[in-house]
């Protein structure tokens, strides 16, 4: 059996999704994801709620109750025993957004799985698949239905700014040049395009909204436990300007349009190029 953990927001949560999915199918073992994470300190400094579970996924989540016995027989087995069963395998920060082909390598009988995995070559080849799989398990509430409405009855244009947390953590943000340069592309391709604007930030946004040159904008704001609507509607849209947010990818990598325009940016966090797998057809700027 294999246990991939879970962790972060519901970008993360997709990418781990994603991979477990990959990983069930190359090793033809059960998969198992651990959320337990959910539930205790680590998720106190910036707290994710766990919405994975909203969608038509194939894989069981693992209740608290559930881990906590697996772990009971871990310390139970003696320790000459525990070399032949259980394996761990990590992910190191430093590379969390590179493929790495030997995660999919034959293990012991019980192997955990931690990382992130934010490369799109780990499923690439289950992408359709994955689309499929991850619809909602529930509706939209109204005012996220007619907005829904609204998006796909025009030329609609998602546009992600991420903030919040990255300005506490010092992580580089986008600089507005680059959606300035997007917005400019979207225009020579699609006719009266209506921005549709979401961010954690909500004040930063708000605040740069007049450095965007844009007339036809609507700023969708839902907290953060209907995140799954945000992303629903994203993956609505006819075109998608993404940032450095696993998030707003997911908008894009689910977004079914045949015509879709997907800008994603050229530098991700921490100065990293593009190791993500994001396809060949995302105008990268």
């Amino acid at each position: 059996m294999k246990i991939v953990k879970l962790i972060g927001g519901l970008g993360n949560q997709l990418f781990q999704y994603a991979f477990a999915r990959a990983l069930g199918e190359k090793s033809q073992d059960k998969v198992l994801l651990d959320a337990s994470w959910y539930s205790n300190s680590y998720n106190s400094i910036h707290p994710r709620p766990l919405l994975l579970s909203l969608y038509n996924i194939t894989l069981p989540i693992a209740t608290n109750k559930r881990m906590l016995y697996y772990q009971k027989i871990y310390r139970r087995t003696p320790k000459i025993v525990r070399k032949f069963l259980y394996q761990s395998l990590v992910e190191t920060e430093d590379r969390y957004t590179e493929f790495d082909e030997t995660f999919f390598r034959k293990t012991k009988i019980y192997a955990t799985y931690r990382g992130y995995f934010q490369n799109l070559d780990y499923f690439k080849n289950l992408l359709k698949t994955l689309q499929q799989e991850l619809t909602l398990t529930i509706p939209l509430d109204s005012p996220n239905t007619r907005l829904l409405k609204q998006i796909k009855s025009t030329n609609a244009v998602s546009l992600h700014i991420r903030a919040g947390d990255y300005c506490i953590n010092g992580i580089k943000l986008l600089p507005m040049e680059y959606y300035k340069q997007a917005i400019n592309y979207i225009k020579t391709k699609l006719a009266d395009p209506v921005f549709y604007l979401f961010s954690d930030d909500y004040g930063y946004l708000e605040k740069n909204i007049q450095n965007l040159g844009i007339q036809r904008f609507q700023i969708v704001k839902n907290a953060q436990d209907k995140g799954y609507c945000d992303l629903e509607l994203m993956r609505a849209c006819k075109a998608n300007i993404i940032a450095n947010s696993t998030f707003s990818l997911w908008g894009g990598v689910l977004n079914e349009n045949a015509d879709k325009i997907i800008i994603a940016p050229k530098t991700w966090i921490h100065n990293q190029r593009d190791y993500m797998g994001l396809p060949e057809s995302w105008i990268k700027i």
